[in-house]
């Protein structure tokens, strides 16, 4: 199941006999983007989270910003915004070695 994993499990809690459904053979960069795509349409998903999805969905051929936007139902200015928390992460993860604290120096 690529999408629609709550929706399945509230048809589950409600008892329901039949739940509507699409089954469709997609490759790997398919479900990739519906993976993506699905999980940045969530209201509770951290900007950081939403920011490694659009960064892997742009590491692909085929994926720009605009195609970003344009099938995230997302601004232009949303995904950059979202992409800058990701560069900022990357650089906060990454402890420069001049500011490294001796106990975080490999001996």
């Amino acid at each position: 199941m690529v999408a629609g994993a709550r929706r399945f499990r509230a048809a589950q809690i409600a008892e329901l006999a039949d739940v509507p459904t699409r089954i469709l053979e997609l490759s790997d960069e398919q479900t990739l983007e519906v993976q993506i795509i699905e999980n940045s349409q969530r209201q509770d998903v951290h900007p950081y989270e939403e920011a490694a999805g659009y960064q892997r969905l742009l590491d692909l051929p085929a994926y720009d910003v605009a195609a970003l936007a344009s099938k995230c139902g997302k601004s232009l200015s949303h995904i950059y915004a979202r992409l800058s928390l990701s560069s900022s992460s990357l650089r906060l993860r990454k402890p420069s070695s001049r500011n490294a604290s001796p106990a975080a120096t490999p001996t």
